[in-house]
């Protein structure tokens, strides 16, 4: 008996469905999610109970965070096709991400009472008994979904269900990527990145598993009680293989455009404080009426020390990636290469004040000399202000538009970097001036150059503002963004708007630093000072004195004279009409008394 044709109706809506369905699955590999969901449609309208168009959408709706819809959307599915599993363990991690951890673990325990051989579904289950296993007490002071069940019980429970997925496996590659993941979360990176590396031994081209074996290879790059430069270094390496494979990889771009800004920002901000740090130099340099270019030189040394790690640290991370990568984010608009030639021209200035600084000795040339290092902190406060009124444009260039749940969690991430960086430098604040005043008090409260505090005024000011610029940008990106998003798509937890007293804090820390930038702007010593009377700064005196001491241990320390060539002149005569009119004393000796010797005759 032949088979009857189907209606003419019926094949064109299966060709719609299997249209629909493959646009769709085409998008979602490019990352286009939104206009995948979309592309569904057509068939949803010729067949809303197709199982293969409901599951994609719920799966895209999950992608896309609009948690309540795809949860509305798998219930629907379940309760036509019960036999979907995979489906109900999407719905397990649609509960777990909405925070239902109770009813994601009965609803994966339900996959496997139905489906036990399957790696996915016991995965699952581990993760979320390690979400239980983190879970908040309540206001009561319990767990909620923990039960008797010690955190130590949950994670061993859950690695129990990871050995067993891992046998069950059998060159699975989406198993294996989820495995380890789970072993990372457990805080095993070494064997997660044995299980990524035996998973791209059999399937080389799987983005997931390039994506994840390169952040475990950063991960365990670190060092232990180490500068993390070398980490960085293989971070960037990493990264520049999977654009290498993948030009257009968004996790790639967005993570190596992170890591370069945030290194190359370290960078562009070492001057501002390693100008003031070279300032102390001056003070020890220029004690009261005499020169001690000894300390110049040292603190010099200092901040070129300190200076050439930086840039080897950018450079450790750099040299590994594409030239073009780097161009790109350094920027090729007019206002970009005026930044750079102003990084340029503030290191070259640093380096010849310290020169100049090292051999000059007339006071007032040593006052221009600070208002130069004032001049070249302004430069590298504009410097570094440019950099952080660039990020956002960059970040739109390297990361796509700002208007979807990804951008607003680069955005939020950012911002909490920023709040860290701003932190710290508060606390470095503290520190300069700490060091100042020490400095201060080791030349001679009296005599030091107190006009250096105009360069740590400044310094320690900029240093803070610009981060503070940055961030209060950026939060106010992060809520244009956050707006825009469909009232549907939840952030997560990974996305934390600030708390209340944020920007309040923020603000009193923006007025004290700008009232100390306008301050320290202002005591800029322009105009002449009292340490301009001190005239030529006295060079340091040779071993023998001029005095005609001959340096030995015998003859009392005598003070040098010092200031200007008259009074030195006149300090000398007066010492030697002293050693004229002292009288010698010439030491008497006595001569023991010899006996007399007496010969007898014989």
């Amino acid at each position: 008996m032949s088979e009857q044709p189907r209606p003419a109706s019926e094949a064109s809506n299966e060709q719609i469905v299997g249209v629909s369905l493959k646009h769709a699955q085409m998008l979602a590999a490019q990352g286009r999610h939104d206009e995948a969901l979309e592309a569904l449609n057509p068939g949803l309208a010729v067949n809303p109970w197709s199982a293969e168009l409901g599951g994609t959408r719920a799966w895209l709706l999950l992608t896309l965070w609009r948690l309540d819809e795809a949860q509305q959307t798998f219930e629907q599915l379940l309760g036509a096709h019960p036999e979907l599993h995979d489906a109900r363990r999407m719905l397990s991690i649609t509960l777990q991400r909405q925070g239902d951890l109770g009813a994601a673990e009965r609803t994966i325990l339900g996959c496997l009472a139905a489906a036990p051989h399957e790696p996915l579904h016991r995965l699952q289950y581990a993760r979320v008994l390690l979400a239980i296993s983190a879970e908040p007490r309540d206001s009561r002071g319990n767990h909620v979904n923990r039960g008797n069940r010690s955190t130590r019980t949950l994670r061993n429970t859950a690695r129990q269900q990871v050995d067993q997925a891992l046998a069950l496996a059998a060159g699975d590659a989406a198993a294996y990527e989820e495995a380890a993941h789970v072993l990372w979360s457990l805080g095993k990176p070494r064997e997660a990145q044995d299980i990524a590396a035996r998973a791209l031994a059999e399937a080389p081209e799987h983005a997931g598993l390039l994506t994840l074996h390169a952040g475990l290879v950063t991960a365990n790059a670190a060092r232990p009680g180490t500068v993390n430069a070398h980490q960085e270094a293989v971070h960037a390496t990493e990264m520049g293989k999977l654009l290498a494979t993948d030009p257009q990889h968004r996790d790639a771009r967005t993570a190596l455009f992170a890591q370069l800004w945030h290194r190359s920002m370290t960078r562009i901000d070492a001057p501002v404080y390693l100008i003031a740090v070279a300032a102390m130099g001056i003070m020890f340099g220029f004690p009261g009426t005499a020169a001690a270019p000894s300390g110049v030189a040292l603190w010099w040394a200092v901040a070129g020390v300190f200076g050439g790690v930086q840039w080897l640290r950018y450079r450790a991370a750099g040299q590994h990636v594409a030239r073009g990568f780097l161009r790109s984010i350094a920027g090729s608009r007019p206002v970009d290469r005026a930044r750079v030639w102003g990084e340029r021209a503030t290191w070259v200035g640093l380096l010849l004040c310290g020169v100049v600084a090292f051999v000059v000795r007339d006071a007032v040339a040593v006052r221009w000399v600070i208002v130069a290092m004032c001049a070249l902190v302004l430069l590298a406060f504009a410097c570094s202000l440019l950099w952080q009124l660039g990020y956002h444009a960059r970040a739109r260039q390297f990361e796509g538009a700002s208007t979807d749940r990804a951008a607003v969690v680069r955005l939020s991430r950012h911002r909490r970097e920023l709040v860290a960086v701003v932190v710290l430098r508060c606390l470095s604040v503290f520190a300069l001036w700490a060091l100042f005043g020490v400095v201060r008090a080791a030349s001679g409260l009296d005599h030091s150059r107190s006009d250096v505090g105009a360069v740590v005024g400044l310094a320690a000011s900029g240093m803070v503002l610009s981060p503070l610029i940055g961030w209060a940008l950026t939060w106010a990106t992060e809520r244009r963004a956050r707006r825009s998003l469909d009232a549907a798509i939840e952030v997560g937890a990974e996305a934390k708007p600030p708390a209340k007293w944020s920007p309040v804090l923020a603000a009193l820390v923006a007025v004290v630093a700008v009232l100390g930038f306008v301050g320290a702007a202002a005591s800029i010593p322009v105009l002449p000072n009292m340490h301009d009377s001190v005239g030529r700064y006295a060079d340091p005196e040779p071993p023998v004195g001029d005095d005609g001491s001959d340096g030995t241990e015998e003859e009392p320390a005598e003070k040098a004279c010092s200031g200007r060539t008259a009074s030195r002149v006149s300090c000398q005569l007066d010492r030697m009409r002293e050693r004229a009119n002292t009288p010698i004393e010439i030491p008497q000796i006595e001569i023991p008394e010899i006996p007399e010797v007496v010969i007898s005759e014989r």
